[in-house]
């Protein structure tokens, strides 16, 4: 129903003080304020109500034509409800004076009440109003705590601990509301909260507002108990969350290794086979689990043991903080499936040290390593990895190999600055170049990879920005292969795979006399970049004096490069249990992929065997899996061999680099167009 009023003006011509010609003596003037309804009915929510709920004023002559000199006044009987000429709600006040025939808009406050409110507008000071507004009742939002279940804790203290809280704040339309209010409260002393993510600053009772994440902060519990403590939302009486905290796991003591284990045993020691023997294993430093040793015995049969041999400072058997050892395969069902079960839903129990079995000559030697704790000291700067060694003795105790173990993913050295050689004697610099390398390769993101179509055109594979690359989740996955420098934005930081078999025709090889462009090639994270085999600025004369990569992980450095400048006394070719590649099946030999030496051999996850290089004083190890590479023609080589660019320029068409295969580890000099891996060490 369309309401109106009016209010006729008689202007005698004394009072208008001139006449109209158009109009006559005596003529009148009228004002209409009409709305479409006679009320609107508005959302709690602030807002500027829309041209079908505004309200028309109307000033015309008594013959129809506009009155552009007619005053008028509305007004809002509330404050909450204002009136403005701008559609944008500007200027809005409550009483609106103006002239002339207009459209006016309603802007209206938040109703914070939980009731209805109601405003009236009227023309003119007439009771009788144009339009009535009502304004609904404030509608509550949600405020929601996630994850619903918390993993349980371990025993010990967590600054913060490793899963957060959301509390998700939305208003009744599904809005973010950042104003919304609420409080969490632990009901236990041991447990607090923070909305910093280093574990600062943590209480009790936390407030906040809006939408936000909440860390756990958790003091070591001392007790014989498991304890749990209750986390509520806003003084309700049901929790929103029930957290548990273990009691101390309280491990028996493992047996310490007897000295001298390690005594007399050249390098790595004597594998059982050359291509299919276990060189170590790897974990995080939050992972256990088993890590399956399954190595060939080339032809050597009888008895085998397998000892915990040697262990570095940072674990502590004699608390229960140690290596475990179990004969025989897994128990998952799935293991050398492409799907196995996780290795950390596999645990070695138990505090054995020593294993033993026999093996014929066609069979396997196979046992499992585990750990019974998590590394807890672990830091990326001061405490990057431990390590232990495993002594395998087969053939009747007839020879002996060592398997090198690693618990802890930070970069580490292998060689250490002040490090002799092999024969004591120091090495240039003093090893002062020696770098901590990171024991994961380079890769482009899944969704990256996902995007480039096997046989797709070369714009289409990753390209990454500026140290723009991630790490592989294991440190035998192969990850990308990337140009040594690539000589246009095409070509710039692009990832190739083993999964592209593929022919590129031109990987645009670089020539020039420009040194290492780091600015734009450089993929490594921040904090690491690409290892130096030189002065940076210039091209390499290829010595060991300058060299990050020959001072880090060669016992014995070599001069030069090629295959004949090689040196293996610290480093071994074989498998690596890091709880991906030892868990699941080989691929079959392709003309891309070696035979036994590749599992997920068509993904971008693919992993290989490779070659480990040791300190043979710290036990200090290091894995390069055998990932291939790339020249002009489709890829190759993949659990074969493989190079690791340098940062390093060698003339003006090539750079250094590494190569490892199963019977070479030496520095190299290679096209800068080629496509290889890379291996990021720690800038400092």
């Amino acid at each position: 129903m369309k309401q109106f009023l009016s209010i006729v003006f008689f202007a005698a011509l004394a009072l208008a003080g001139c006449t109209d010609s158009d109009e006559g003596i005596g003529a009148a003037s009228q004002v209409f304020a009409t709305a479409s309804e006679d009320s609107f009915s508005l959302s709690s929510d602030a807002q500027v109500a829309p041209q079908t709920q505004s309200v028309t004023v109307e000033c015309v002559k008594n013959s129809g034509n506009p009155d552009f000199k007619l005053t008028w006044k509305l007004a809002s009987s509330q404050s909450w409800l204002k009136l403005t000429l701008d559609p944008g709600g500007s200027d809005a006040v409550q009483v609106l004076e103006s002239e002339a025939s207009r459209t006016v808009y309603l802007v209206v406050d938040e109703n914070p009440d939980r009731s209805a409110r109601e405003a009236t507008i009227t023309l003119n000071s007439e009771t009788t109003p144009v339009v009535t507004v009502s304004q609904t009742g404030f509608q509550p939002g949600t405020i929601t705590v996630t994850p619903a279940s918390y993993p349980t804790l371990g025993s010990d203290e967590q600054m913060p601990a490793p899963t957060n809280l959301t509390v998700t704040c939305l208003r009744y339309n599904g809005e973010p509301d950042p104003l919304a209010a609420w409080s969490l409260v632990s009901n236990k002393t041991w447990l607090k909260l923070t909305l910093n993510s280093d574990g600062s600053e943590a209480v009790a009772e936390l407030e906040g507002a809006g939408t936000q994440r909440v860390y756990l902060v958790a003091e070591k519990n001392a007790g014989t108990e498991d304890r749990t403590a209750q986390i509520t939302l806003n003084g309700a009486a049901a929790p929103v969350l029930t957290i548990t905290q273990t009691r101390p796991v309280l491990l028996p003591p493992l047996p310490v290794p007897e000295s001298g284990l390690l005594d007399g045993i050249e390098g790595a020691g004597e594998l059982p086979s050359a291509e299919a023997s276990y060189l170590g294993a790897f974990w995080r430093a939050s992972q256990i689990g088993e890590r399956v040793i399954r190595s060939n015995t080339g032809g050597a049969a009888g008895a085998w043991t397998a000892t915990v041999a040697w262990y570095d400072a940072s674990w502590n058997p004699a608390e229960g903080d140690g290596v475990v050892l179990a004969a025989g395969d897994s128990e998952d069902a799935a293991i050398r499936t492409d799907a196995p079960a996780d290795a950390e839903s596999y645990k070695v129990g138990g505090t054995l040290a020593v294993v033993s079995g026999t093996v014929d000559a066609e069979g396997f030697i196979v046992f499992r390593i585990g750990l019974t704790k998590a590394f807890t000291a672990f830091d990326e700067n001061t405490a990057p990895a431990r390590y232990a060694v495993v002594l395998l003795t087969y053939a009747d105790g007839a020879k002996k190999q060592k398997i090198f173990l690693r618990q802890g993913e930070g970069a580490d050295y292998v060689m250490r600055p002040g490090d002799k050689d092999g024969s004591g004697a120091a090495v240039a610099d003093n090893r002062a170049y020696a770098r901590r390398y990171l024991p994961y390769n380079l890769t482009a993101s899944d969704s990256q990879w996902a995007s480039s179509p096997v046989g797709a055109a070369v714009g289409t594979y990753p390209q990454l920005a500026v140290r723009g690359a991630t790490l592989v989740q294991y440190p035998t996955q192969g990850g990308g292969s990337f140009q040594g420098q690539a000589s246009s934005d095409e070509w710039l930081r692009r990832a190739f795979s083993s999964v592209f078999t593929d022919k590129i025709d031109n990987l645009a090889k670089y020539s020039g006399e420009e040194t290492y462009d780091a600015a734009a090639n450089e993929i490594c994270p921040a904090g690491y970049r690409r290892v130096q085999d030189g002065p940076v600025g210039q091209h390499a004369t290829l010595e060991i004096a300058g060299s990050e990569m020959r001072q880090s992980i060669w016992l014995n450095p070599v001069v030069g490069v090629g295959t004949n400048a090689f040196d293996l006394g610290n480093s071994a070719w074989g498998y690596y249990a890091d709880g991906f590649f030892d868990r699941r099946k080989m691929a079959d030999k392709t003309t891309v992929v070696a035979d036994d030496a590749v599992v997920m051999a068509s993904t971008h996850e693919a992993a290989c065997k490779g070659r480990i290089f040791f300190n043979p004083e710290t036990q200090a190890s290091l894995f390069f899996p055998a990932a291939g590479y790339r020249t002009t023609a489709a890829f190759q080589k993949v659990g074969v061999a493989t190079y690791y660019w340098a940062g390093t320029t060698t003339t003006a068409k090539n750079m250094a680099c590494l190569y490892i295969s199963n019977t070479r580890a030496c520095p190299y000099s290679q096209d800068r167009g080629y496509s290889w891996s890379i291996r990021c060490v720690r800038d400092e």
